[in-house]
């Protein structure tokens, strides 16, 4: 680099540019829940050797090894030179199956069911 003064005197510098990677997480991810369950979000990204930091709706997540709400998540790698990169998991949590009231069902001596007493499901 060149650079002039005050004085017109020119004066030399020399810059050494580094290229640091970024990181690479992937693309973004979806996961489902059942109601009461729990997502392990951790195991989703690679992440051996970063920063990593876990947040929803701009609050942190205390354990992204255990996520029960549905929402989006969103993962900020830093690499130790300070490159980023992110990443958004998208957690659906699903109902249980409704399969009605529960039932008794009477065997036969022979093994088998009194079928009569079963309501079919179509």
């Amino acid at each position: 680099m060149l650079v002039g003064g005050n004085t017109g005197c020119p004066s030399t510098a020399s810059v050494t540019l580094n290229i640091n990677n970024a990181p690479v997480l992937g693309p973004d991810a979806s996961v489902s829940i059942c109601l009461g369950g729990t997502a392990d979000l951790t195991v989703l990204y690679t992440t051996a050797g970063l920063q990593t930091a876990w947040t929803i709706a701009g609050g942190v997540v205390s354990d992204p090894a255990a996520v029960e709400d549905a929402d989006t998540y969103t993962l900020v790698v830093t690499s130790p030179e300070g490159c980023a990169a992110t990443a958004n998991v998208t957690l659906e949590v699903n109902a249980p199956a409704s399969l009605g009231a529960d039932q008794a069902v009477a065997i036969c001596s022979n093994g088998l069911p009194v079928l009569a007493r079963i309501r079919p499901l179509w």
